[in-house]
């Protein structure tokens, strides 16, 4: 869609979301708690503090690192090798990876989907002024355009019927 679409893109954990460690225990003030999907959460903030060209190039290589590989995307050589490959700076990146600078940020995008939109997964979607919501695919269309007309009445729908709620297949 060329220039038509500006995506911001923003960290939610699912992990956090579904803790039962309680209300109080937030994953980025503690380090110390393993995660599945934290420290990508967190490389994906690292990336995008480098430009938003080279993050969209680390953001779809970590997509496929831990989607369809699968590799371990909590490995720091893991993170820095997927840095390599999307020309990060990797020294100033694995420096930020283990600042509490970028734990925070994912905090921040975080509480922004639970409390300002009420986000409870992953990929929710916001266009234009419309209500967020939650998409799941089961696969991508195959060609572009079939991509592109998707997006498009899917933009549709959600713009121009805010009453629309849920639509959900069996």
């Amino acid at each position: 869609m060329g220039d038509t679409l500006d995506i911001h893109w923003k960290c939610f954990s699912l992990e956090q979301n579904h803790s039962t460690k309680g209300e109080d225990v937030k994953l980025w003030n503690h380090p110390e708690i393993d995660s599945r999907s934290f420290k990508a959460l967190q490389a994906a903030k690292c990336a995008q503090m480098q430009g938003s060209d080279l993050f969209e190039t680390f953001h779809m290589l970590l997509f496929e690192a831990f989607h369809r590989e699968p590799k371990d995307t909590t490995s720091d050589t893991v993170l820095e090798e997927i840095a390599c490959k999307a020309n990060l700076d990797v020294g100033r990146f694995m420096q930020d990876l283990r600042s509490e600078q970028s734990r925070q940020l994912v905090g921040q995008d975080h509480c922004e989907g639970k409390d300002k939109y009420q986000l409870f997964g992953v990929p929710t979607m916001i266009i234009g002024e419309s209500r967020p919501f939650f998409l799941k695919l089961g696969k991508l269309p195959a060609s572009t355009e079939e991509q592109v007309a998707f997006f498009e009445e899917l933009q549709d729908i959600i713009t121009k019927y805010p009453y629309l709620l849920e639509i959900k297949k069996t």
